[in-house]
């Protein structure tokens, strides 16, 4: 189960608030038999020091997204929580239909080198023809393992 950490600033305060309520919805998610994942997005997990910060000693796992960061150092932020991946969203951005391959598959590349294990989770949220990207999502995440 994806959960969002939350919206507001990376404070200390605010992580401490999120570490606190993912520490009791983990606590009971064995019952249900889920595990929770949270994931790098919106303000609260928008760097990675955020990520490191809440998710040590969290029994939560991270879901990583490839677009959900977009900054100049965007690649280098994603290897510094791609360790942590223990799901993922793989996003491909298009413009006019076409797939920004050399993007995805340098966070395919990225993860793969985390040694991650997990299946792929396709996203793909601004293209016309959903069903042709994911087809070509397809294709380039095979290329890539």
């Amino acid at each position: 189960m994806r959960v969002i950490a939350g919206k507001a600033a990376p404070t200390p305060e605010n992580l401490a608030q999120s570490r606190t309520a993912l520490t009791r919805l983990a606590a009971t998610s064995p019952q249900f038999q889920v595990r929770v994942l949270t994931e790098n997005w919106f303000d609260l997990l928008s760097t990675p020091e955020a990520v490191h910060e809440l998710m040590q000693g969290l029994n939560v796992g991270l879901n990583f997204d490839f677009g959900n960061w977009s900054s100049a150092d965007k690649y280098a932020q994603l290897a510094e929580i791609a360790p942590l991946a223990e799901g993922s969203h793989a996003k491909a951005h298009f413009e006019n239909e076409q797939i920004d391959v050399a993007d995805f598959e340098r966070c395919l590349r990225i993860l793969r080198d985390a040694h991650f294990s997990s299946p792929y989770s396709l996203v793909c949220d601004n293209a016309a023809d959903r069903w042709r990207a994911l087809g070509q999502m397809r294709a380039i995440v095979e290329g890539c393992l």
